[in-house]
């Protein structure tokens, strides 16, 4: 045989369906991960982005405060000066003193929400969903009225604007029955329920008025987000009130 004409023979090596298959799970799995940290990397942004701005808001409220406290010390100065005047003029004294009473208010209005606020961007509260703070039932100038307040946040959520409805029930006895009475029935001037609507927090507050005979055991706050995404949350509060 001619040497020239001999040739090696060549061993055809197909890839069958399991090599096909292997190759296949390795870039879904690639794939997989990639698209993990780019979402790890995304939710990361998303929490600087929230936490900067209620930085921003704890900074501007901080700010406000001080310049409280300095407008409530200018005041104070002058109602010694009018007190120590001849001629008191007492309509102004009385205006002065119901402008510092409204600016303390104001004062511990904001530090309220800043305790929430400073509360939102620290580590130990990171966790998706709605929250209720601050609840609180107090006593009003009436027999059996009270007032309500409460704040709705959403901690690190997509930093959208929220919407949805609140419901608010009291539950308790009327005589010796079990009774759970909607929001309408205990606030004339609300309806069933009330809208929710916020990018990271939303004060909510309003009266109740116990029917006669009633006595209040818990109040149930209800809330439903229209984001499918975002859990609802409900809440049951004893009912005790503050002095």
């Amino acid at each position: 045989m001619d040497k020239n004409t001999f040739k090696t023979p060549v061993i055809d090596r197909r890839k069958g369906p399991a090599g096909l298959l292997l190759w296949t799970l390795i870039a879904i799995a690639i794939g997989t991960v990639g698209g993990w940290f780019a979402h790890d990397e995304y939710q990361r942004y998303q929490a600087d982005s929230i936490i900067g701005s209620l930085r921003n808001e704890i900074e501007s409220r901080d700010r406000r405060i001080e310049r409280l406290n300095e407008e409530q010390t200018t005041m104070q100065q002058r109602i010694v000066a009018l007190e120590r005047s001849v001629q008191i003029d007492k309509s102004a004294l009385q205006r002065l003193k119901e402008e510092i009473s409204a600016t303390q208010d104001d004062r511990l209005k904001l530090e309220e929400e800043l305790i929430f606020l400073r509360g939102m961007v620290s580590k130990d509260d990171q966790q998706e969903g709605l929250r209720i703070r601050s609840f609180r039932i107090a006593r009003t100038t009436g027999e059996d009225n009270y007032h309500y307040r409460f704040t709705i946040t959403q901690t690190l959520g997509e930093n959208d604007h929220l919407k949805g409805l609140i419901y608010i029930r009291l539950s308790g006895k009327q005589g010796d029955e079990a009774a759970t009475l909607e929001l309408a029935e205990i606030d004339p001037d609300q309806r069933e329920s009330l809208k929710m609507g916020f990018k990271h927090f939303q004060d909510v507050e309003g009266i109740i008025r116990l029917p006669e005979g009633f006595k209040a055991a818990n109040l149930i706050v209800e809330l439903e987000p229209d984001n499918e995404k975002l859990k609802g949350l409900t809440k049951e509060y004893d009912w005790v009130v503050s002095d």
